[in-house]
């Protein structure tokens, strides 16, 4: 008897949101959807230049005033020959804007000119990709050593 009388309360509850969900023209008259929210960057006043790297080899410029728009577009020289950038960053100590290439070089650039001039004589060690995570503790293996 217990089992039938709980399996009549749930059909009941099943009927009745079954109900309110065909009623949805009536659900939106007194719970309307909000409106979509459209992301917009807001003007600050401030033009604080910021740069991405495009093919490895451009430094594209940009402005916080117009986000969406390049202001500039610059190949990258003094790199040398077949490598290209995979990552660009900044110091915040000296305000210096860095890259790693391909062969495992350092390079510091110069965001007027995008000059590239590479610190170091050659490539660091391990090479860039040699190094792999073996383990998410606090003290990972590297599989080195």
């Amino acid at each position: 008897m217990m089992k039938i009388f709980t399996l009549a309360k749930w059909g009941m509850a099943v009927l009745l949101l079954s109900s309110l969900s065909s009623c949805e023209d009536v659900l939106e008259k007194y719970f309307p959807r909000p409106a979509p929210i459209v992301p917009t960057f807001p003007s600050l006043g401030l033009d604080i230049p910021f740069y991405a790297l495009s093919g490895g080899s451009r430094l594209d410029a940009y402005s916080t005033k117009a986000p969406a728009t390049r202001t500039n577009s610059v190949a990258i020289t003094g790199l040398a020959g077949g490598e290209q950038l995979l990552a660009i960053d900044f110091r915040p100590a000296t305000g210096q804007l860095y890259g790693v290439s391909s062969a495992s070089r350092l390079y510091v650039i110069n965001q007027n000119t995008s000059a590239a001039h590479a610190i170091g004589t050659g490539a660091f060690t391990p090479a860039l990709g040699a190094i792999w995570w073996a383990s998410t503790s606090t003290r990972p293996w590297t599989g080195f050593g």
